[in-house]
């Protein structure tokens, strides 16, 4: 993954050892040392992450692919920042992390994307020496840090952590829009409350939605990030987000500079309907089934080793496949569950509760629940069932620390004046699950890829999130956005549904029911339950020997290894229906397990 690292008032001892570990899964990092210190970093292609502005000044950046073809051509003023003999100055285009060492001033500073999608860890020593650097193991094994629990206890139960937590003790995650300040002289740390958490304070009313301006602010994202001249990957579902992305996508680059990618059931609704897309537009479109070579254990630790994650190993294979056949970037609808209105009150609402909020919100009566105390208090942690009886209580003894760390997001949200409770919780929910766990998705395609993100550029996502979520709601934006700009794309059904996207909510509704009703009869007729509902296509899960190639390879003391041996015998006796679950739990464990090696 690309990334950048560093150290400041460190041994030569650390120096080298956090090169090392930082450099291990790559051959081609840059560095640059001065006396004090030294910054590095790692990029796909010809440009490089690291920069000297001039003998005292130098720079290193990670983030979206735009970045490096930026500030290489340093256009005094248009693209993501802009450089003189003295200074660096970032613009709101920057879409990633920066540090910047001025020898003259004697200063080291961390900047922080506005979303925290990227991550930046960073430690600063009983000493005063100052590590910091994108990968969190190499930096947690240089110091020799010890696990954290709350960290851990925080993913096994949310899959992210929350604040500045990490899975190490003293190790702690730059915060977004946070700005570091580290003296050299002094050895002293400043940290600045965050800049910009969520940019949306002020709440537009409904009638001052304008999907002209909506439509050409997601232009302006799509075009910043998108060489016309290269040919450009997007990760395709049948979905609104990826739609979407996409027709703003065809009238940049045309369609033949757009391959889509999509993986799992080829006889599944969501692939074909993916397909007829991409043949109505003239996109090509890579199908691709899945089997056992996704939990090879060698493909699994590469993936680690530059990701440190393994829960989106499609996405992983997905790059793999893209890097060789040309492809400059790769980009997804991430971050677009803003505009459909997903990140608003009804996410912490189930079953009829939700309906009700959502039908409700659709036909201009609110109806309320409390979203906003479940999701600021969530109380004790849900027992993992994967975890032995000792971890488990250990998890349940974290709750109050971790409890503290979702009282800590949500205070800072209200320092900066975010008061509307609903932009709240879109904020809290965006900034926690959205960058930290959905963003990982394509974040996995940086094993090889550089990506591309444009939901979470400035202009549009302060647009976006000052769109209350009566207008937004089950994608209500994103359709009147496309019945404008891109009818022919709704000729299509999305996943779920059976009729056209063109038609009413409540019409597409309705057919998700029947489909849904249908379906379950079709497999109880079958003798022989599918995937559930979905499309993923990971029934080469049942005869367990992926499954199992994971429990003989875990190593930590926190697994029920007799609890995980049965859940392999459960599936293979289609005692379990949702194997996305079993894929997603055993995917975590791995995770974890290769954390803590």
């Amino acid at each position: 993954m690309p990334g950048i690292c560093g150290a400041l008032g460190a041994d030569n001892e650390q120096y080298s050892n956090l090169r090392h570990e930082f450099s291990r899964p790559w051959t081609d990092c840059q560095f640059v040392s001065f006396p004090g210190g030294f910054i590095g970093g790692h990029t796909f292609g010809p440009t490089s992450a690291v920069q000297t502005l001039n003998e005292s000044c130098h720079f290193a950046v990670d983030g979206e692919a735009s970045i490096y073809s930026f500030y290489i051509k340093q256009d005094n003023g248009a693209g993501s920042f802009r450089t003189s003999q003295e200074s660096l100055h970032l613009t709101e285009a920057f879409k990633g992390n920066v540090v910047w060492v001025d020898l003259r001033s004697r200063i080291c500073r961390l900047e922080a994307e506005q979303t925290g999608t990227f991550p930046l860890y960073y430690t600063l020593t009983a000493s005063g020496q100052l590590l910091f650097s994108s990968s969190l193991k190499p930096l947690a094994k240089v110091i020799h840090a010890s696990p954290d629990l709350v960290g851990i206890s925080e993913f096994v139960t949310w899959h992210h952590t929350f604040h500045r937590r990490t899975y190490f003790q003293n190790v702690f995650r730059l915060l977004p829009g946070q700005v570091l300040t580290y003296h050299l002289d002094t050895r002293r740390l400043d940290i600045q409350a965050p800049r910009v958490t969520w940019v949306g304070n002020k709440k537009l009313s409904a009638d001052e939605v304008d999907c002209e301006v909506l439509w050409h602010s997601l232009k302006t994202a799509v075009k910043s990030r998108f060489d016309s001249e290269k040919r450009h990957a997007l990760m395709m579902s049948a979905g609104w987000d990826s739609r979407l992305l996409l027709c703003a996508m065809l009238e940049h680059l045309g369609s033949n500079k757009i391959v889509a990618y999509t993986y799992g059931d080829m006889s599944s609704h969501e692939l074909q309907v993916v397909n007829q897309i991409c043949q109505s537009t003239g996109v090509e479109c890579i199908l691709e089934p899945l089997n056992d070579s996704l939990y090879e254990l060698g493909f699994l630790e590469r993936t680690f080793n530059r990701l440190e994650n393994v829960r989106y190993p499609q996405w992983h294979r997905a790059s793999e496949q893209l890097s060789g056949i040309g492809v400059q970037s790769i980009s997804a609808g991430v971050y677009g569950e803003v505009l459909g209105g997903h990140y608003g009150p009804e996410i912490a609402l189930r079953g009829i509760k939700k309906g009700i909020h959502v039908g409700g919100s659709l036909i201009g009566i609110p109806i309320l629940f409390n979203s906003f105390e479940r999701l600021r208090h969530p109380g004790k942690p849900r027992t993992r069932w994967f975890l032995t009886k000792g971890a488990r209580a250990d998890v349940r003894d974290a709750s109050r620390e971790m409890n503290n760390e979702v009282e800590a997001v949500w205070l800072d949200l209200e320092q900066l004046g975010v008061k509307n409770r609903e932009q709240l919780i879109e904020a809290f929910v965006a900034l926690t699950r959205g960058s930290r766990l959905i963003n990982q998705q394509i974040l996995s395609c940086r094993a090889n890829l550089e990506i591309a993100v444009p939901f979470i550029d400035f202009d549009l996502l302060k647009l976006v999130s000052q769109i209350p979520q009566s207008v937004k709601i089950h994608n209500s934006m994103s359709r009147k956005i496309l019945q404008r700009y891109g009818a022919s794309l709704l000729r299509f059904p999305t996943g779920a549904t059976l009729v056209p996207a063109s038609m009413s909510i409540f019409s597409q509704e309705a057919s998700r029911v029947i489909r849904w009703q249908r379906d379950k009869i079709a497999d109880k007729l079958s003798g022989s339950p599918r995937l559930g509902l979905g499309y993923w296509g990971l029934d080469f899960l049942r005869n367990g020997r992926s499954l199992r190639t994971i429990l003989d390879d875990l190593r930590s003391d926190i697994w029920d290894r007799d609890v995980i041996e049965q859940s392999i015998k459960n599936v293979a006796e289609h005692k379990e229906a949702n194997m996305y679950d079993i894929h997603t739990d055993f995917l975590t464990m791995y995770t974890m397990d290769l954390m803590l090696r």
